[in-house]
């Protein structure tokens, strides 16, 4: 893998240890959800990172065709790949999703139940 980050639980971050050897380009491991007095060596506790934050930041400009986030596939047909949505992408996707396929109202209350990196 050409990964250069990783965010994970703090639970499981031993698992990514172990496979160390395997991401030379790794540069960066974020642990969440943990005790940040328990962190690994080369962990950096991502919640504590956040804190001291501001809570508004400048937009930057972007154009529809722009990457905005790189999902990966469930790997059916071999290895997880990258694919690129746009910001194009999602503005479709939630402006077609929610009135077509699921028929949400503006007024309606959703309980999404799907784990947050699941994707349609």
């Amino acid at each position: 893998s050409e990964a250069r980050a990783v965010i994970a639980w703090s639970e499981v971050t031993e698992e990514v240890n172990k496979i160390s050897d395997d991401l030379p380009a790794l540069d960066y491991r974020f642990s969440v959800s943990g005790d940040s007095d328990e962190l690994g060596q080369g962990w950096l506790d991502l919640e504590g990172l956040m804190i001291d934050q501001p809570d508004e930041f400048a937009a930057v400009k972007s154009h529809r065709d722009d990457m905005a986030i790189l999902a990966y596939t469930s790997g059916t047909t071999g290895n997880p790949k990258a694919v690129v949505h746009s910001h194009g992408w999602g503005y479709a996707h939630l402006r077609i999703t929610s009135p077509q396929w699921l028929d949400i109202k503006e007024t309606d209350t959703v309980w999404a139940t799907a784990a947050p990196g699941w994707q349609k």
